[in-house]
């Protein structure tokens, strides 16, 4: 996986995506040579970090009456590791090896670890975690892809992909919130 890019609460230039990864298998059924069902197991972790948000302000520095101390500096971050079972349809509309793959995951969260941090010239005013309740989400991904006949009679293949999951929870931070994911698959198909 090469990276998340996220919607949560503010697009912010000191957003940044948590490198992450995707690693598993999947078995195809191929109908015709231009269509092929897949799907598989595998294990992946995505989310992300922000880095210093200075201006931005939640809880210890929040005046309540939207105004922040703009001394106050926080910092976010997002990590959740999923087993995801993909199934997704292949198209292949010609001999040049390039291909199409919309399907859908689900995703049962097994782990995951949110917080912020608050501080003001230093001092740490708020160090919060908390869980997300929802623990499992369905993700639409968008993938394209080519592949390369080895002499072996395997078949290589590379595939970017955009995966977009919608988060849930009960905390009013994730309302209509959702994660971009993207992420570049390679394999080798037999």
């Amino acid at each position: 996986t090469a990276g998340n890019i996220t919607n949560f609460y503010v697009y912010n230039s000191e957003e940044k995506p948590n490198p992450g990864f995707t690693i598993g298998g999947s078995v195809s059924y191929r109908s015709r040579q231009e269509l092929s069902l897949h799907s598989g197991l595998t294990l992946s972790r995505q989310g992300f970090e922000t880095k210093e948000m200075q201006g931005f302000s939640w809880g210890a520095c929040h005046d309540g009456n939207g105004s922040s101390d703009p001394a106050c500096v926080n910092s976010a971050y997002f990590h959740y590791y999923f087993l995801d079972v993909p199934l997704s349809l292949r198209i292949s509309p010609g001999q040049k090896g390039f291909f199409f793959q919309p399907g859908l995951e689900v995703n049962f969260m097994l782990h995951q670890r949110n917080g912020y941090k608050t501080t003001r010239n230093g001092e740490v005013l708020e160090d919060i975690q908390w869980r997300q309740d929802a623990p499992v989400f369905f993700t639409t991904v968008f993938a394209i892809g080519k592949k390369w006949r080895l002499q072996n009679g395997l078949d290589f293949f590379a595939m970017p992909a955009l995966r977009l999951m919608p988060l849930a929870g009960s905390d009013e931070f994730f309302k209509g919130a959702s994660m971009a994911t993207v992420s570049l698959f390679f394999g080798v198909e037999f």
